[in-house]
């Protein structure tokens, strides 16, 4: 990408400086605009044939077979816990089946898909603007350089960011549908207990999870997790949310 911006930002400089900034300075701009607009539609194809759909869908399969995996076992993990000493634990992997999951794991997988890719449209409209007022004011090649490449580096952690708040959100759903399956009706709200844990500023209303830390909740009836807005939700279910929830044994073993 670096050759092929410092051959072609000369050509928008020169654009630039071509047109006669008067009344019409406006139609400078979109001429600009327009050049750059090319730049990025090459640049957006580049990225679909580096990352076909096929790819993103097997990324994002894989993603959540990982987090299925991982959650079937915890769950069986705090069955056994829970079971009284010397107890046999009753058999519940009819119940821990997958079937019923597929249409919805597929779903998982088209969002995930469908928000990687609107990840540059979403920047694009804005950040063309911002060039054009760098080329418009004269910025040096390097300077808009730096800033296309760094607008795309932005995307890239952006993409990192959902795909940590997917599997956060995908975990959070997969806890509750295999604990309602068991016969679950509430659960422990269970916080990652560091400084990272939310909590509203001192008197201040907000975001708060660190309260909620050891309370029993209803599946049905999730708590207020953000003070200011009344907003309600379970765990994992808020963004970038780590808290999870730890079954009631009494629900579940009876």
């Amino acid at each position: 990408m670096r050759k092929e911006l410092d051959a072609v930002i000369p050509k928008l400089k020169k654009t630039a400086g071509s047109e006669i900034p008067r009344a019409d300075s406006i139609r400078m701009d979109e001429n600009i605009a327009a050049r750059i607009g090319k730049i990025f539609d090459r640049i957006n194809k580049r990225l679909e044939e580096m990352f076909p759909n096929p790819l993103l869908r097997k990324w994002a399969s894989s993603m959540i077979g990982d987090v299925n995996r991982n959650a079937k076992k915890n769950t069986k993990s705090q069955l056994n816990a829970g079971a009284r000493k010397g107890e046999e634990t009753p058999d519940f992997e009819p119940l821990m089946h997958d079937k019923k999951l597929s249409p919805y794991f597929q779903n998982i997988v088209d969002q995930n898909v469908s928000l990687i890719r609107s990840i540059p449209g979403l920047k694009m409209e804005a950040f063309k603007n911002q060039l054009v007022s760098m080329i418009t004011n004269d910025a040096t090649q390097a300077e808009i350089r730096d800033a296309i490449q760094n607008n795309f580096a932005v995307s890239r952690d952006r993409a990192a960011l959902i795909a940590r708040d997917q599997v956060g959100k995908l975990n959070g759903a997969l806890n509750k549908y295999r604990q309602q399956q068991l016969g679950g009706k509430r659960y422990i709200w269970r916080t990652s207990k560091d400084s990272k844990v939310r909590r509203p500023r001192a008197g201040k209303r907000g975001p708060d999870h660190f309260h909620l830390e050891g309370k029993v909740f209803y599946w049905s009836k999730p708590p207020v997790v953000d003070t200011r807005t009344g907003r309600r939700a379970n765990p994992g279910e808020d963004f970038q949310c780590r808290c999870w929830a730890e079954m009631v044994m009494e629900d579940v073993l009876g």
